[in-house]
């Protein structure tokens, strides 16, 4: 999952980095909130396993689905 895909995945959601923050650390505190900010501004490359672990959280409904 390149930057800019995780954004369009985001935006196409309607999640915000919080909502992200929140469904994989529990949490949203601001270094988790910089983590996946340096995701989407391509500072760290997102990890290999996200785009599979977010498709599968909206295939089994743990995500907004789109509208």
């Amino acid at each position: 999952m390149t930057p800019k895909q995780l954004s369009a995945f985001l935006k196409k959601h309607e999640l915000t980095q919080g909502d992200l923050c929140k469904f994989l650390y529990d949490q949203a505190n601001g270094n988790d909130r910089n983590i996946i900010s340096r995701w989407i501004s391509g500072p760290t490359k997102p990890p290999r396993w996200l785009d599979k672990y977010l498709q599968r959280a909206v295939k089994y409904n743990f995500l907004k689905e789109d509208k």
